[in-house]
């Protein structure tokens, strides 16, 4: 479950780092993609798993530095940061045609073929590599002299801060008026309490999460004096900050459920399992409705099994069968160990899912 095109840049510059950071697939993903990034050598299976786990990062809109989640925003870079020479390939390959990427592409490799030398180049093959820009500048296509969509500027380092701000704030507002995004203020305070109460809900430490500090919806509610329906509203809007994806039992429990419940490892890890699902029959004992599903008085409930289901997908089925088999099991009264044994999961975890899934 990837993040929508686009769907970080409609927060601020730190609450993109502060989403990001909570997210479960960078913490579970980082380093894997670190041992990428630094071209370690790996037998081929881990080799492809670190590549994987750095597709998903930039999936999720981590394309560039991978900075520990423990980081606070204001050691890191601002709105305005420097563009590596990592982003501008990749920006190049993202962007460019077949046709124009095969020109560019050629170029490039000429500089540094054998064939191609020029007598009297220095080791930096100087020569060389002007002569190619030059070819590159004389190439008339269209697309090399097309404006990327994420904009990108020369300042002259010459400049009073004045006139850079003037001109970056002019530049800023045609930019907005051409990717047709609206010019208005993110409201800042209700994200912070967005972040607030998913922190207290997950058990967020500043550097990942701990299933022990997690609050229920009530708690949270008790603590801010304020109505678990609002509560509720708030970690739903969490959710969709976190993910870029509006929240439903379900995807919590492909994201966060999996990863919390240690089920949802790095590719890269020797051992990956899922919850198993049961394929026999076990007599039956039946237990009050209430066990699995409290009623709401709050009116927010989702549905479990339902919004599995409608979600559609192989795995999506998956989860909504593990669902089903929770729900089935706990109806007849199976004890949580009887539960955890079936699930190939720790009663610890039956006890936990259960509630998580209960209350939503």
């Amino acid at each position: 479950m990837l993040r929508p095109n686009g769907q970080l840049f409609e927060l601020p510059p730190n609450y993109r780092w502060e989403v990001t950071r909570r997210h479960c697939y960078y913490l579970a993903l980082r380093e894997d993609a670190l041992r990428h990034r630094r071209r370690e050598r790996l037998p081929p299976l881990m080799t492809f798993a670190t590549r994987t786990a750095s597709l998903i990062l930039a999936g999720i809109g981590v394309a560039d530095a991978l900075p520990d989640p423990a980081t606070p925003y204001d050691e890191l870079t601002g709105s305005v940061q420097p563009v590596t020479l990592r982003s501008l390939a990749t920006l190049l390959l993202n962007t460019l045609p077949e046709r124009e990427l095969e020109l560019v592409g050629h170029l490039f490799r000429s500089v540094v073929l054998p064939d191609n030398a020029i007598d009297g180049d220095d080791e930096h093959e100087t020569l060389r590599r002007t002569e190619v820009m030059t070819q590159l500048d004389q190439v008339q296509i269209a697309a090399l002299d097309s404006l990327p969509l994420t904009p990108l500027f020369h300042i002259h380092l010459g400049a009073s801060g004045r006139t850079v701000t003037s001109d970056v704030e002019r530049l800023l507002s045609e930019w907005r008026r051409r990717l047709g995004l609206p010019e208005r203020r993110v409201p800042v305070q209700r994200l912070g309490d967005y972040l607030r109460v998913w922190d207290l809900r997950e058990g967020w430490t500043g550097s990942g999460y701990d299933r022990a500090a997690e609050l229920s919806l009530t708690e949270i509610a008790r603590q801010l004096k304020a109505s678990r329906s609002t509560v509720f509203s708030r970690y739903a809007e969490a959710f969709r900050m976190v993910t870029g994806h509006p929240f439903s039992p379900a995807r919590w429990f492909q994201t966060f459920g999996l990863y919390k419940l240690n089920k949802w490892l790095s590719p890269s890890a020797d051992c990956v399992t899922a919850p198993r699902r049961r394929t026999g029959d076990i007599s039956s004992r039946p237990v009050p409705e209430g066990i699995l599903a409290p009623p709401s008085k709050e009116g927010h409930r989702t549905g479990f099994i339902e919004s599995l289901t409608a979600i559609g997908g192989k795995d999506e089925r998956e989860v909504a069968d593990l669902g089903m088999d929770l729900e089935d099991l706990t109806r007849r009264g199976f004890s949580d160990a009887a539960i955890a044994a079936e699930l190939e999961l720790e009663e610890s975890d039956v006890v936990w899912l259960r509630e998580r899934l209960c209350e939503f």
